[in-house]
């Protein structure tokens, strides 16, 4: 069956997403961290240090992708997630295994924003437009989820059939298929069409497109809400697996059932109905982040997991397409990084916190913070919702 040519140019970019997340570790990491010293607090504080990294490293790798090679940024991306694995596998104590989220944190910065402005600029070239971005990054998130979810059930009954440690280096080989898939990617090259200028006026043209008012300033702030809730409900779920005393056996079906919510949010973000779409979406987000707090009821809190990361997804494909829609190529993987490390800086003291909490009273008590962001998504949402582009 011939491919479409947007389909056939992005294949080795699915491959390589696919292969990315095929990762066996993400289903036991919390209970790794346990195992060799971590409690609640100091798993915020890792959190807390490898988004420094983020926050520190995200903005310039954004600029270096659009005005080097998004590709190249990839790969160097795959290169720190491939060392992230070896060194959390031979950890034995938390400074190591700092050491290795380090590098995990690397990865994100290099990776972050640059898959969506590969995607939207190959639309540009083959389509003339990037009207099918959520359509196509919907995909894209959908593939990320399979590799998720397969990796999550292996990594659970490899961790059972083995020991947790094994889990991080069965994760390298894919890594390394992805790196090997990336080499076969062309990249748009519209980014590099236009007019170059010096690196400080590449600086200020990023963050002017970012932080100026009128329109945009609702969806960037949207867009950092729902990354910051996001980000920290990725990174804790785990803890109420913990507090509920989940079978070991059960932590990959359920890791593949939160991370599979990625994919169906992106699948479900391509509904035309848009402005319904953000309605249920932010609902969903209010009620689950309710359950969080008072259920103590594992296929509750698992139904709520689910419903939390797909409303979560969706409204991030939903956003990030309409800041896309505003921005020039050559800005594009270096805004997109801005606006996620405007999350990430944010995120810090709310890990912090949101450890501090649970490991003092309990991690129920600490969702009350989930709550509040999400009150404030719905805040912002409302706003946004007022507009026609987002109503429509």
């Amino acid at each position: 069956m011939r491919l479409h040519g947007t389909t056939r140019r992005l294949a080795p970019l699915f491959a390589a997403e696919f292969l990315s997340n095929f990762i066996f570790w993400y289903a036991v990491e919390k209970f790794f961290m346990r195992s060799i010293g971590f409690n609640d607090a100091t798993i915020g504080l890792m959190v807390a240090a490898y988004s420094a990294i983020i926050l520190i490293c995200e903005v310039p790798s954004g600029i270096l992708a659009d005005r080097w090679s998004r590709k190249g940024v990839l790969i160097l991306g795959y290169v720190a997630l491939l060392i992230s694995a070896v060194v959390c596998g031979l950890s034995n104590s938390e400074t190591v295994f700092l050491i290795g989220t380090i590098f995990w944190g690397i990865f994100y910065a290099l990776y972050s924003g640059t898959n969506e402005a590969i995607v939207y600029d190959t639309l540009l070239e083959e389509e003339g437009s990037g009207k099918r971005y959520e359509l196509y990054f919907g995909r894209l998130e959908l593939v990320a989820s399979l590799g998720l979810i397969i990796s999550s059930i292996a990594g659970g009954l490899l961790s059972q059939a083995t020991d947790l440690r094994t889990t991080f280096f069965w994760s390298v080989p894919p890594i390394i298929l992805g790196i090997i898939a990336l080499l076969f990617l062309r990249e748009p090259s519209l980014h590099r069409a236009e007019e170059a200028v010096d690196v400080r006026a590449h600086i200020i043209a990023t963050f002017r497109a970012v932080l100026r008012r009128g329109a945009l300033l609702p969806i960037v702030i949207s867009l950092i809400l729902v990354t910051i809730t996001t980000e920290l409900f990725f990174e804790m779920d785990q803890l109420w697996l913990i507090a509920l005393a989940a079978p070991a056996a059960l932590y990959g079906i359920i890791n593949a059932i939160v991370l599979g919510s990625i994919g169906f949010g992106g699948v479900a973000a391509a509904w035309r109905k848009k402005g319904l779409l953000v309605a249920i979406s932010t609902a969903l987000i209010i009620i689950s982040s309710v359950c969080l707090i008072f259920t103590r009821n594992l296929a509750v809190i698992v139904a709520a997991f689910f419903c939390l990361a797909t409303a979560l997804s969706a409204l991030s494909v939903v956003y990030s397409k309409r800041l896309h829609d505003t921005l020039p190529s050559k800005l594009r993987a270096g805004a997109t990084s801005t606006v996620s490390t405007t999350g990430r800086g944010l995120i810090i003291p709310i890990v912090l916190l949101f450890g501090a909490i649970s490991n003092g009273a309990s991690v129920f008590h600490a969702a009350y913070i989930v709550l509040a962001l999400a009150v404030l998504i719905l805040v912002f949402v409302v706003i946004t919702m007022r507009r026609p582009h987002i109503a429509g």
